[in-house]
């Protein structure tokens, strides 16, 4: 009887200790300018080497309503964690906004998770 009672412990707490599957990492929020939503484009997040994230360049498309999502590129399993500048392209957005080194914007990026991360750029 005894054996018994150890082995349910014993699974009872591995079965405790499961986490779950594993979340892959993405992006996604909302872009506004001056507080207004902007009207579609592209959100691009490059690796910040100065900050030690080596990785690839994620991107995704800005919708009508501000809003976007980055994923995984194919055949990836989740963009990597670090550091990252991020850069906008859209219609009405001074150029300033177009490259990563000039943006202003510097987000970390963080694993098996779903980074929330909205942008008002002024």
């Amino acid at each position: 009887m005894l054996h018994k009672l150890t082995a349910f412990t014993l699974l009872f707490m591995f079965m405790g200790c499961s986490s779950g599957p594993t979340v892959p990492t993405s992006i996604q929020g909302r872009i506004t300018l001056q507080k207004r939503p902007i009207n579609g484009g592209t959100i691009v997040f490059t690796p910040d080497n100065l900050r030690g994230t080596v990785g690839q360049t994620a991107g995704g498309e800005i919708f009508s309503d501000g809003s976007y999502t980055v994923n995984p590129l194919p055949g990836k399993d989740s963009i990597t964690p670090g550091w990252y500048k991020v850069s906008f392209l859209s219609n009405g957005l001074s150029p300033k906004f177009s490259a990563p080194e000039s943006s202003g914007q510097v987000k970390q990026i963080i694993a098996n998770q779903v980074n929330k991360i909205d942008f008002n750029l002024e």
